[in-house]
C-alpha cells in the first residue's frame, strides 16, 4: 500500500501541469478528456500527499521524513519547473528513486507492520 499511494501521488502531480502533449498522446486521460479540471487534480494531489504522510506516520518518523522528501522532490519537479531543465530533472529523478528505495527498504525491514491497506 505504501508504494502504491506514493506512486499515485507522483502520477497525479505529473498530470496537473495541463500539458498539451497529454491532449495528443493521452486524450482519454482525466484532464485532457475534461473529466477533471486542473484545480480538482491539484486538490486531489494535496489530499493524496496528506494520505501519504498519514500512512508513513503509522510506520514511524523516519518514513514520514522519506515521504516529505518525495513530496518536496515532486513539488520541485512539477511546480517549480525543474522538469524543464536537464540538470533539475536528473536531480529530481534521483531524489524520487532514492526516496522510493529508502521507503520500500525500510518497510521490508520492519518486523511488525500495521495493516492499513
Amino acid at each position: 500500500g505504501w508504494i502504491w499511494i506514493h506512486q499515485l501521488m507522483c502520477n497525479v502531480s505529473n498530470q496537473t501541469g495541463g500539458d498539451a502533449e497529454d491532449a495528443v498522446n493521452k486524450p482519454w486521460g482525466p484532464l485532457p478528456s475534461g473529466r477533471m479540471t486542473q484545480n480538482q487534480a491539484i486538490a486531489l494531489r494535496c489530499v493524496i500527499a496528506a494520505l501519504c504522510v498519514w500512512c508513513s506516520a503509522s510506520y514511524g518518523a523516519d518514513l514520514v521524513l522519506t515521504t516529505c522528501g518525495l513530496i518536496l522532490t515532486t513539488f520541485l519537479y512539477d511546480e517549480v519547473g525543474l522538469a524543464g531543465h536537464y540538470i533539475g530533472k536528473n536531480f529530481c529523478n534521483i531524489g524520487g528513486y532514492t526516496t522510493f528505495e529508502i521507503g520500500a527498504t525500510k518497510l521490508m525491514g520492519m518486523s511488525s507492520r500495521p495493516k492499513l491497506f
